[in-house]
């Protein structure tokens, strides 16, 4: 048996408004563009390049994404999805984009030369923060119960 993946996370900046519309089974679709900046080096000089993706959201993803505006840096979750169609000129081409699963605010983070911090991935499965629980204090003579974590669920 073999397992499929198709998943992508995606950080930059919303190139213009979330779209929001509904389907004719009135479903919520929102659309946008964000910019994806990186840099690489060719030869001893720095480029930077940027890289366009559509996202597509629907239902509660797409009301989550319609939050956001133009500019706004967020990071997404969500998996690739390619469709065919004819263009103006009778063209056959294909368009991929991302359906997004879950938007959230991806503030630039800050680092230092001695301790730079890179993004934490996104998860689909909200992480929950460990509890500690205090001892009952019936006897001072019995050791204090170890704090509690949650095990993380594997998606």
């Amino acid at each position: 048996m073999t397992t499929n993946v198709n998943r992508t996370e995606l950080a930059g900046n919303l190139g213009n408004d979330p779209e929001a519309r509904y389907s004719a089974a009135g479903t919520l679709v929102v659309t946008t563009s964000i910019a994806v900046h990186s840099s690489y080096k060719q030869g001893e000089e720095w480029k930077e390049r940027t890289d366009w993706f559509r996202l597509v959201a629907f239902g509660e993803a797409g009301e989550a994404l319609g939050r956001f505006g133009k500019g706004e840096r967020i990071r997404v979750l969500g998996r690739l999805q390619s469709s065919e169609y004819t263009d103006r000129e009778g063209q056959r081409r294909t368009s991929v984009e991302v359906v997004v699963l879950r938007s959230d605010p991806a503030p630039l983070a800050r680092k230092t030369q001695d301790n730079p911090e890179p993004e934490a991935p996104l998860s689909d499965v909200a992480e929950e923060p460990a509890v500690e629980h205090e001892a009952p204090a019936e006897s001072a003579d019995a050791p204090a119960p170890k704090p509690r974590r949650r095990r993380k669920v594997a998606a």
